[in-house]
């Protein structure tokens, strides 16, 4: 198995908490917050679609997705965020769940800027990554990059935190970058 399925693998069950982001628009404090909830929703459900379909073009089923059970690594990140959810604020929770958002803009955009430099090490011709590293470098998930951006400054700039919770979403923020490594790393061990 590539080491990219198996993070596909991973990755798919992680997406299934999609429980969390509907958590996140029950939390919110305001029409508008929930409108970006709804959208934030709608772009999860869009990503499982194209994981989905990238994991057909290497010949593995929705079944066998589904059916996929969740690695330790992916159990842990979710109890976490789901823990975040049940006790913190929306603004907690939506910090938990930009770790991953932004993550995954930030190394597509950075894999699209090495494959445009001369004699790069990451290429894409004939790469069984590149609609990958297009999807998350496209406009569409960028737009949701954006998104999310919006709204964790929108909130911060109309319920400014106190030093003590701007600790909070750092700790949630630090831990949350740390799931996400034992992820991939977790991806690569399923090699």
């Amino acid at each position: 198995m590539h080491a990219r399925m198996g993070e596909l693998h991973l990755d798919i069950n992680l997406c299934r908490g999609l429980k969390l982001a509907r958590l996140l628009a029950a939390k919110s404090p305001s029409f508008k917050a929930i409108d970006s909830a709804t959208k934030t929703i709608m772009n999860i459900i869009a990503e499982i679609n194209t994981h989905k379909a990238f994991c057909a073009s290497f010949g593995v089923s929705e079944e066998e997705l589904e059916s996929t059970p969740e690695a330790a690594a992916t159990t842990a990140y979710g109890a976490y965020l789901i823990d975040i959810g049940l006790q913190g604020d929306s603004t907690r929770l939506l910090m938990a769940l930009l770790a991953c958002l932004l993550g995954y803009g930030e190394v597509g955009l950075w894999l699209k800027k090495e494959a445009a430099l001369k004699d790069s090490w990451v290429s894409t011709d004939g790469n069984l990554y590149k609609r990958w590293m297009d999807d998350y470098s496209g406009d569409v998930y960028q737009g949701a990059v954006k998104l999310g951006l919006d709204l964790i400054e929108s909130r911060a700039v109309e319920d400014p935190p106190s030093p003590a919770r701007f600790a909070e979403w750092v700790q949630v923020w630090e831990r949350c970058t740390k799931f996400e490594r034992g992820f991939w790393d977790a991806a690569m061990a399923a090699v």
